[in-house]
């Protein structure tokens, strides 16, 4: 008898845990319940964002953004979408979504730290997605003088494609490792990583034949070749097949990217502090000591070090990738 106590016990307990949650699903319940004024078109929730695509009684497309701030959730709805934009919830994670516009025109929008919802990068998504889209220019979007909170943005007026964007772009500032790797250097002189190739920096200052350079302008700090860097307009060109390339030795972005299976930790430093996720299509840029990579994500134009055991799968990819640039 206290048998089958027990066992019925157990089943009640199993009958009553959670069910492991369907990100799109919810999100209709939630545009339901929080946009009852629009209809619910595409979307994914998460524990702290929801992402929407929702519609009003004329039929006009909007973007919602939803953060939650302790038990309440503040909505951030977006200028009009054109017609036809649509949601690609497969890559989406927390505080990240992928749209589409017309005319093979995609966007990243993301959660900033100061709460408000930005466009990330654009993507031509006509070329072949066996290389980068926009994801290696990301970085640029920051010293692009374009509107990109979704609450004011004209979203007919984005470059979409790398010709609209170039002449955007002041690369003075800006440089990619070349074809060759370089090594990062300390103040002291000592090495503290090298880094792969098209690993984008941000110049600090000039002497003796070095920049002192910050990793995607940031945190990540140290000295660099000047023979090992295209600075300026040399970095940027595009190829007769329509792919943003570097102009040196023929080395094409893109060559050192991966996609992950799921969004991993992001850290700020080696054995540092957690700050957010990846997405899934991530670049890698240097490895450092005690199995960890810096890495790129392409989604958000975001660095970070993950764990080079959360990608077990890849390690003999990583490896060999290590080995040709001599990072090893």
């Amino acid at each position: 008898m206290k048998r089958l106590l027990a066992l019925i016990a157990a089943l009640l307990m199993l009958l009553s845990a959670p069910v492991l949650a369907d990100p799109k699903a919810d999100a209709a319940d939630f545009a339901a319940r929080m946009l009852p004024e629009y209809a619910f078109v595409n979307g994914v929730q998460f524990e702290k964002t929801a992402m929407l695509l929702v519609q009003d009684a004329e039929g006009t497309l909007y973007f919602a953004g939803c953060a939650k701030d302790g038990t309440d959730w503040v909505i951030t709805l977006s200028t009009p979408l054109p017609e036809g934009t649509w949601a690609n919830t497969y890559h989406s994670y927390e505080g990240v979504l992928e749209i589409g516009l017309p005319d093979d025109n995609a966007c990243t929008i993301a959660l900033e730290s100061d709460g408000r919802w930005l466009l990330c990068h654009t993507a031509d998504t006509s070329i072949s997605e066996d290389l980068l889209w926009f994801g290696m220019i990301g970085p640029y979007y920051g010293d692009v003088l374009m509107e990109r909170d979704v609450t004011r943005l004209d979203w007919t007026s984005l470059p979409a494609s790398y010709e609209d964007f170039l002449p955007l772009v002041d690369a003075s500032r800006r440089a990619v490792v070349t074809g060759d790797g370089a090594p990062l250097y300390a103040g002291d002189g000592s090495i503290l990583a090298a880094y792969l190739p098209a690993t984008p920096v941000l110049l600090l200052e000039a002497a003796n034949g070095q920049h002192c350079v910050a990793i995607n302008g940031g945190s990540i700090t140290g000295w660099m070749d000047d023979e090992a860097l295209l600075i300026g307009e040399n970095q940027l060109t595009v190829d007769e097949e329509g792919y943003l390339a570097v102009v040196e030795d023929g080395f094409m972005w893109g060559t050192t990217s991966f996609t992950s299976d799921e969004p991993l930790p992001l850290y700020d430093a080696p054995e540092g502090a957690v700050i957010g996720k990846t997405g899934f299509r991530i670049d890698l840029l240097a490895r450092y000591p005690d199995g960890w990579l810096h890495v790129l994500d392409v989604e958000t134009g975001h660095d970070g070090f993950i764990r080079e055991d959360s990608v077990v799968s890849l390690n003999a990819w990583v490896d060999a990738l290590c080995e040709e640039y001599g990072l090893n």
